[in-house]
C-alpha cells in the first residue's frame, strides 16, 4: 500500500522563492508571497482576495518562517478573504486557522523541532503530539489543536471531567483520566478550548471546594456584554466584603450563553448577579413601520422571536401603521432584523392589509359577510364559472 504524497511548505530563500511562486501562482498571489518577509517582526502582508488552501499555506510559511506538512490532494478548498488592509504575522496566523477550520482542517505539532502538520479536524486528536507547557511556549506560533496533560491538585479526574463537559461539547475534543491515582487529565482539543479548560480548572481545583458549572442564557442582553458586567460586579462584591471568591464567567461555545464557574456554595449567588444585571439592562423606545405585513402579525413574530422571558413592551399604533417598542439595545437589534427580513420578503409571500373604519354596522358582522363573499367567489372560480354567476 502506498501512502499519499506529502507536501512540505518551508520558507524558501527569498530570490528563489519569488521566482518559483511567481511561475506557479496567479499574479496577485505571487505578489503577496514576494512581499512577505519571514519572521520580520511587525512586518505586514497583503492577502489576496481569493486563493486555495495550498496557496494560503505557502503564503503563511513564507511570511512566518515556519514549516508545514500535508497530504497532497487531501487538503483542498477555496478561500475568499475580504481583508483590504495589510495584516501582521500574528493576524495572518489567526486568519489562516479560521480558513482551515471553515474547510474542516487544523494544524498540529507531530514532532520537534516543530513542523506544523495540516490534518482534518476530526483526526487531530490522533495526530497531535503531547507537549509540555515549556515546549508549547517555545513554539513560534501556537498550533490550532493541542494535546496536553494537566495535573490536578485537589479534584479527582472524574469530577474535573464532569465540570469540563460544558466546554467540550463537540466530537473533536477528548478528556481522559490518567495515572493510578486519578489526578491527571489528558485533554485533546482546539487551542481555544484548552485555554477555556485551564481557566475553569484554576477556579474549581481548590482544596476543600466542590466545583459547579452552570449555563446561563441572557434574556435581555448579549452574552458578551453580560460577561464583562457580571465579572466586574462579582469581583467588586469580593472587595467590599473583603472575602474574594474565585469564580469565572465565560462565553459558552454557542456564543449565546454564559458559563458560570464557581464553588457549589457560590454558584447560586453568581447566577443571581448575572440574572439581576440581565434584568437591569437599560431600555429605549423605538418605532418600526412594517411595509408588507399587518401590525398584529409582525408584533406576534417579534414576541415569539424574543421568547416568553423577554419583558419587551409593544404598542400597536394603528393610526400611523407603526409599532412602538420599548426594549434593550440587544433586543432592538433582533427586532430590527425581524422587521427587515419581513420587509425584504418576496411579493408572493406578502399579504396586503388595509384598515377600514365601520360606521353603521358591527365590525365582526362586516367581516363575516366579506369572508362569505370571498368564499363564494373562490368556489365559483374553482368550478370554472364566471365570478358572481350562480349555477
Amino acid at each position: 500500500m502506498h501512502s499519499a504524497p506529502t507536501a512540505f511548505r518551508r520558507p524558501a530563500p527569498r530570490a528563489l522563492g519569488r521566482t518559483l511562486r511567481a511561475l506557479a501562482l496567479s499574479g496577485v498571489m505571487a505578489a503577496a508571497l514576494a512581499a512577505a518577509e519571514p519572521n520580520a517582526g511587525d512586518a505586514t502582508v497583503t492577502l489576496p482576495p481569493t486563493c486555495d488552501i495550498a496557496q494560503l499555506t505557502d503564503l503563511v510559511a513564507r511570511s512566518t518562517g515556519v514549516s508545514f506538512q500535508f497530504g497532497v490532494g487531501k487538503v483542498s478548498g477555496s478561500v475568499r478573504m475580504a481583508v483590504a488592509a495589510p495584516v501582521t504575522n500574528k493576524d495572518l496566523w489567526s486568519i489562516y486557522h479560521q480558513a482551515l477550520a471553515n474547510q474542516g482542517f487544523t494544524t498540529v505539532i507531530t514532532a520537534l523541532p516543530a513542523v506544523y502538520q495540516v490534518v482534518p479536524l476530526a483526526d487531530a486528536h490522533q495526530s497531535a503530539r503531547v507537549l509540555t507547557d515549556q515546549e508549547y511556549a517555545q513554539l513560534p506560533y501556537p498550533p490550532g489543536y493541542q494535546t496536553v496533560i494537566r495535573d490536578l491538585r485537589s479534584l479527582s479526574a472524574d469530577t474535573a471531567m464532569k465540570a469540563l463537559s460544558a466546554v467540550f461539547t463537540t466530537p473533536f475534543t477528548q478528556v481522559r483520566a490518567m495515572g493510578p491515582d486519578g489526578r491527571r487529565l489528558l485533554i485533546a482539543a482546539p487551542t481555544q478550548r484548552i485555554s477555556e479548560a485551564d481557566a475553569i480548572l484554576r477556579v474549581i481545583d481548590q482544596p476543600g471546594q466542590v466545583p459547579e458549572v452552570r449555563l446561563f442564557r441572557p434574556a435581555r442582553t448579549t452574552a458578551q456584554a453580560l460577561q464583562a458586567s457580571a465579572t466586574g460586579a462579582w469581583n467588586a462584591l469580593g472587595r467590599v466584603d473583603e472575602h474574594p471568591r474565585a469564580a469565572e464567567v465565560m462565553i459558552a461555545p454557542d456564543g449565546l450563553q454564559l458559563m458560570l464557574v464557581a464553588t457549589a456554595t457560590d454558584i447560586a449567588a453568581l447566577e443571581k448577579v448575572a440574572r439581576d444585571l440581565d434584568r437591569s439592562e437599560p431600555t429605549e423606545v423605538r418605532t418600526y413601520r412594517p411595509k408588507s405585513f399587518t401590525l398584529e402579525d409582525v408584533a406576534s413574530l417579534i414576541q415569539q422571536t424574543l421568547g416568553a422571558a423577554s419583558k419587551v413592551e409593544v404598542v400597536r399604533d394603528y393610526l400611523t401603521g407603526s409599532l412602538v417598542i420599548r426594549a434593550t439595545l440587544a433586543e432592538h437589534e433582533r427586532i430590527a432584523a425581524v422587521v427587515k427580513s419581513l420587509d425584504d420578503a418576496p411579493a408572493s409571500s406578502r399579504r396586503q392589509a388595509q384598515s377600514l373604519q365601520v360606521k353603521h354596522r358591527r365590525a365582526d358582522e362586516i367581516a363575516r359577510l366579506v369572508m362569505a363573499m370571498i368564499s363564494a367567489e373562490s368556489g365559483a372560480a374553482g368550478r370554472g364559472q364566471p365570478a358572481g354567476q350562480g349555477t
